[in-house]
C-alpha cells in the first residue's frame, strides 16, 4: 500500500513517540543552592533534589554555598552531563534602559531587560581579573559584592546540554525569557 493509504497510528503509539523525542538525556541532576546559607532549609531545591535522590533513579551532585560569598561560577559551567538543573539563588531583572548600541556589543537579545542571577561568588580583585573577559563582554555583571552570571555565560560556558529540565527559583527569573532563552539554546527543554 502507499504510505498515504496506511492506517492511523493509535493514539497511544503517537503519545509515545512524542514522549520519547522529548526524554530527558541524562539521569545526572545539578543543584546548585547558591543561597543555602541564608535560607538553610527553607531553600526548596535541596528538597526537590532529595525527593529524585531518593527515588535511587538519579546520581545528585550538590553545590551549596553554606557561607556568604561561598559561591563559584563554576556552578553555572559545563551543565552538559545533567538531565536536571536546579537552581536556587537571587535573581532580579537589569539594563532596561541600556541603549541598542551597547545592548548590541554585549549581544543582549530582546528590546527589554536581562535577568541576571546572583552567584554567591565574591568579586574580589583576583576574581574579577581572573573573569575580565567575561565582565567586558557584559556575561557577568557586579552585583554588591558578588558576580551576577547574565543569560549570555549560560550560552557560553554552560556547554551542550542533553535534552534537560532546568529549574530555576529565584525572583524575576520568569520576568522575561532571556534566562530561559539561554537555557534553550544550550538544548533544555
Amino acid at each position: 500500500l502507499p504510505d498515504n493509504d496506511l492506517p492511523p497510528e493509535s493514539p497511544d503509539k503517537l503519545f509515545a513517540k512524542k514522549a520519547e523525542k522529548n526524554l530527558i538525556g541524562s539521569n545526572k541532576v545539578r543543584v546548585i543552592a547558591a543561597q543555602y546559607f541564608d535560607w538553610g532549609e527553607n531553600d526548596d531545591i535541596p528538597k526537590i533534589a532529595k525527593k529524585l535522590e531518593d527515588t535511587g533513579c538519579f546520581e545528585v551532585e550538590y553545590s551549596k554555598a553554606t557561607v556568604k560569598y561561598g559561591g563559584s561560577l563554576d556552578w553555572f559551567k559545563d551543565l552538559g552531563d545533567y538531565g536536571i538543573v536546579l537552581i536556587s539563588t537571587h535573581g532580579d531583572s537589569v539594563f532596561q534602559s541600556l541603549t541598542k548600541r551597547w545592548k548590541a556589543r554585549f549581544k543582549y537579545e530582546g528590546a527589554g531587560s536581562q535577568v541576571v542571577l546572583h552567584s554567591s561568588a565574591r568579586a574580589t580583585n583576583a576574581s574579577v581579573q581572573a573573569n575580565r573577559v567575561d565582565l567586558l563582554l557584559g556575561r557577568l555583571l557586579i552585583w554588591g559584592r558578588v558576580f551576577g552570571v547574565m543569560p549570555s555565560f549560560i550560552r557560553k560556558h554552560a556547554g551542550t546540554m542533553p535534552k534537560s529540565l532546568v529549574y530555576t527559583s529565584a525572583c524575576r527569573s520568569t520576568f522575561d525569557a532571556t534566562m530561559a532563552n539561554a537555557f534553550l539554546a544550550q538544548g533544555a527543554l
